[in-house]
């Protein structure tokens, strides 16, 4: 008696062995050396007329091609069941206008705890960030010359411009209880102690909040920024300029960074690290970016109009804040380390958007002219 024991023999063998009851399925395996032979053994031994059994192979194999699909099907419900668990981003509109009485001229605002800190006339004012309600602490100080408050390490602080001084003072009653010398400061920022910039002589000064005494000074510095970890600020020697960061806590300087002298004024860093140095004015501004892992500077990039309100961190995002174009409508532009994105948002008709803050998940855009507090939310700007 003579048996049929070619290629197509075996594996046909084979594969009816495997689909027995009770033995593992190999069907994928045995599959899969077939379709690595030099011949289409396939049909062959799919039709072998000696199988046990006419359907028992092509169910093997339907049933591993169903898993496969069922797998494939489970995948994409389980990425759309992620995708629509991702909270979508609200628009950016106006969530609310909070009115400031007794606030005049140009008008600062910082953070605190639970709320908005704004500078008015002989006051700052306190606003909720929940209900929005409007407190006032007194201060002795006039609009014109109150030129920055927060509140931070258990006290409220205040700039005096004009008495070249820093007030550190009572949250709840306003009583002074210190007093530090620094040369017109502006733009106060808490990192380990008060951060305040000069605008004379003394240039970026750090105030040690257990006693009171200014610790480090940057005389050349003429704008800075707190990033996540460092303290970047700008500074210019005759026609030269730089964008320089320290360790906070201890004014070591970690990097320089040579920048055109065009863009040396103000600074932000974004929440991946890169550095902005730009200068704004009343036709146009101008801006450089600094990448945060080669330090390489980009090319100076123009805007056709004023960045009044600044260059605002917002997530991993940068946005400038510009005022009224032709329509009457200020606008936010998004800025990426490219130049400007093209992504734009407009504001409230007539804003005209001083330098806001972000805080308590959203922007707050003061507005002098009319003594408001406009409220956006910061998520419909982050990436």
């Amino acid at each position: 008696m003579s048996t049929h024991d070619d290629a197509d023999s075996r594996i046909g063998g084979w594969f009816a062995g495997t689909a027995a009851a009770g033995s593992p399925d190999y069907a994928a395996e045995i599959m899969a050396i077939v379709d690595r032979t030099p011949q289409d053994r396939r049909p062959a031994w799919l039709r072998a007329p000696w199988r046990p059994g006419p359907a028992e192979a092509p169910v093997a194999s339907m049933g591993f091609a169903v898993a496969v699909v069922g797998f494939l099907v489970l995948a994409l419900v389980a990425t759309l069941l992620l995708a629509g668990s991702r909270p979508k981003p609200p628009p950016f509109a106006l969530q609310a206008i909070v009115p400031l009485a007794g606030s005049s001229g140009t008008i600062f605002v910082g953070t605190g705890p639970d709320g908005i800190w704004v500078t008015a006339d002989q006051a700052a004012l306190h606003v909720d960030a929940v209900t929005h309600e409007v407190t006032s602490v007194p201060v002795p100080l006039h609009a014109g010359t109150f030129t920055g408050v927060m509140e931070a390490g258990g006290s409220l602080w205040a700039a005096d411009y004009s008495g070249g001084r820093v007030l550190r003072m009572d949250r709840a009653s306003g009583m002074i209880t210190a007093e530090i010398q620094v040369t017109k400061p502006v733009s106060l920022a808490w990192r380990d102690g008060v951060w305040a910039m000069s605008g004379g002589r003394d240039g970026l000064v750090h105030i040690d909040p257990r006693t009171n005494v200014v610790d480090q000074r940057i005389p050349l510095a003429i704008a800075f920024v707190l990033g996540a970890d460092s303290l970047w600020y700008t500074e210019t020697v005759g026609t030269e300029a730089a964008a320089v960061e320290i360790e906070p806590s201890t004014g070591v300087e970690r990097s320089r960074v040579a920048i055109p002298y065009a863009v040396a004024g103000s600074v932000a860093v974004d929440g991946l690290g890169n550095v902005y140095a730009w200068r704004g004015g009343t036709q146009r501004s101008q801006l450089a970016i600094i990448r945060a892992t080669t330090h390489v500077v980009s090319d100076v990039i123009v805007f056709p109009h004023d960045l009044w309100g600044g260059v605002v961190a917002i997530g991993d995002s940068m946005w400038g804040f510009v005022g009224p174009g032709t329509d009457g409508r200020s606008r936010v532009i998004q800025i990426g380390p490219d130049g400007p994105t093209g992504r734009e948002e407009t504001l409230a008709p007539g804003l005209d958007p001083d330098i806001p803050v972000v805080a308590f998940g959203s922007v707050w855009i003061p507005f002098d002219n009319h003594a408001a507090l406009y409220r956006y939310p910061s998520d419909a700007l982050a990436p």
